[in-house]
């Protein structure tokens, strides 16, 4: 195996890896794994390559807005759920996941309890925000896995 084709495939299964580690683009990480096997071997053709790498765009896509969009279902307010984000990455780099899980979830919870928000309104808010990061990672995951098994077998 060519040592570029190794890398490439290197970078696909670090975007599947990354799509469960906040802060790490693992849609963009997979298409630059897609992107290096075709400059190398030339394969696959461009329909594949542009169905591949807008995968990895929704990928990004679910990546950047789960977490608010989870909030927002849930009721909270969109500055709520860009606040609680903020929080949240700061207590990933803290704590790790679940400094990023508890601080997204408390924050949703807290700033929408201030707001004059119901305790039960403001626990479903939070467990909607909480929901969607978990559902991003899951459906990052599959996205990557799919863009990595179809690597695999056009190596093949």
């Amino acid at each position: 195996m060519d040592p570029l084709v190794a890398v490439a495939f290197v970078l696909l299964g670090f975007g599947v890896v990354a799509s469960v580690v906040p802060i790490l683009p693992a849609g963009a990480v997979s298409m630059a794994g897609v992107l290096l096997y075709w400059w190398v071997t030339g394969r696959p053709g461009p329909i594949a390559v542009a169905i591949l790498l807008m995968t990895g765009i929704v990928a990004l896509a679910v990546d950047w807005v789960a977490g608010l969009v989870g909030a927002n279902v849930g009721g909270a307010s969109l500055r709520t759920g860009i606040v609680a984000t903020a929080v949240g990455l700061l207590l990933f780099v803290l704590t790790g996941p679940v400094g990023l899980v508890a601080g997204i979830g408390g924050t949703v919870f807290a700033i929408e309890l201030s707001r004059g928000a119901s305790r039960e309104a403001s626990l479903r808010a939070a467990g909607f925000a909480v929901i969607g990061v978990l559902g991003s990672a899951l459906m990052q995951a599959v996205l990557t896995g799919a863009i990595l098994v179809s690597m695999a077998l056009i190596y093949l």
